[in-house]
């Protein structure tokens, strides 16, 4: 069976990995970046991304070069009020690990060097047709090639899902995230650190090889981050902000920081006959909840063990149903502990501040992790 991999990110790379462990597959990935020199900054990954890592005995290699979390801790603006300290430790006794943060790199490097699944860079898919009992793709550099399935794991701004789902539009939030590098100075040592202020967050990592500061507030989407004025207005968000974010901001130039805008898929398209979308792709989510790519690699594991249960390609319309049924369930926990979670970092609502602020010293924090802890107590 020969299939198509558009993207190789975290989850194409997965599935790269998991289907090149059987013969019956001929894989091959294409991505449009043209090197992979930067890969982003820090990312988290909660214990059921760590165990598709282990289906693929690649968990040692992950904890390595990741950081465990132990703690969250959350501030006022000013950071010199408490407004709650989240400690792991429950999750560590009752499962093998938590949340671990590790570099985008480094992940993908782990993967990139255990798959070997053919790369083509610097290319992306310029049509795709549903023949008969197959897929034609012509790509960006004219050439054409057919394949049984074509898989869309090519992120956020899918040009897969753009061909097939045209109407499947990307939504934005009304927020940039700003991402650099810091000191390790100015975190603490496994924690996370959260300062919220009035629709401004900034994030705080201990990540495993430096620190990292990652930045929200208000901007009109889909415009552009100009770098000539980008310090001065991010100083001007967080001017209300306390220490460490005033002496953080002035250690750091604009060309530090990678923006981005915040957006989400808000579909459940994710199978037209042949094709199929995972990860980011099919379900984007805004980052409040770190469990996207979480989500990405359990789709890979799953859409490999229901191919792997394929005895012709003429009924694959009802292996990828199989493969719908299986992970919406799980896709829409995690869409609600996102909405949790952007809903507690950023509601706009007047008066719900001070209450939110109130309510997170007495809620008990299984309100705030049940739908991590249900996806974590079932398999994907």
């Amino acid at each position: 069976m020969r299939i198509l991999i558009v993207g190789a990110g975290i989850s194409g790379l997965t599935l790269g990995c998991f289907l090149e462990k059987h013969t019956d597959f001929e894989v091959d990935i294409i991505d449009k970046a043209t090197d992979w020199s930067r890969l982003g900054f820090t990312i988290g990954i909660w214990d059921l991304g760590r165990r598709i890592l282990s289906r693929l005995d690649l968990d040692g290699d992950f904890d390595r070069l990741g950081r465990e979390i132990h703690s969250l801790f959350i501030a006022d603006r000013d950071n010199k009020h408490l407004v709650r300290l989240y400690h792991f430790d429950e999750f560590y006794k009752k499962y093998e690990s938590a949340y671990t943060h590790i570099g985008r790199k480094d992940l993908h490097d782990i993967l990139l060097n255990n798959s070997n699944c053919k790369v083509r860079m610097g290319l992306s898919p310029e049509k795709i047709t549903q023949q008969n009992n197959s897929v034609e793709v012509i790509f960006s550099d004219g050439t054409k090639e057919s394949y049984d399935l074509v898989v869309g794991a090519d992120g956020l701004h899918s040009k897969v899902r753009e061909l097939i789902f045209p109407n499947d539009k990307v939504e934005y939030t009304g927020n940039r995230v700003w991402f650099s590098w810091i000191p390790r100075k100015f975190v603490n040592e496994q924690t996370v650190t959260e300062i919220i202020g009035k629709n401004h967050i900034c994030n705080l990592f201990d990540d495993p090889s430096n620190a990292c500061a990652v930045f929200i507030g208000p901007e009109i989407s889909k415009t552009f981050d100009d770098p000539k004025t980008r310090m001065e207005r991010l100083k001007n968000h967080f001017k209300s902000f306390g220490a460490p974010i005033p002496e953080i901001l002035s250690t750091l130039k604009a060309e530090d920081l990678l923006p981005s805008d915040i957006g989400f898929v808000n579909s459940n398209n994710w199978v037209k006959d042949r094709i199929v979308l995972i990860g980011d792709a099919a379900h984007a989510m805004e980052p409040f909840a770190g469990i996207g790519a979480s989500m990405g690699m359990e789709d890979a594991y799953v859409l490999t063990d229901e191919l792997c249960q394929l005895h012709s390609p003429s009924i694959i319309n009802k292996v990828l149903e199989r493969y719908v049924e299986r992970r919406l369930p799980r896709v829409e926990l995690a869409r609600q502990q996102t909405r949790l979670r952007y809903w507690w970092l950023n509601s706009n609502i007047p008066g719900v501040a001070p209450i939110r602020k109130i309510f997170a010293k007495i809620i008990p924090i299984k309100h705030f992790t049940k739908f991590y802890e249900e996806l974590l107590d079932t398999e994907p």
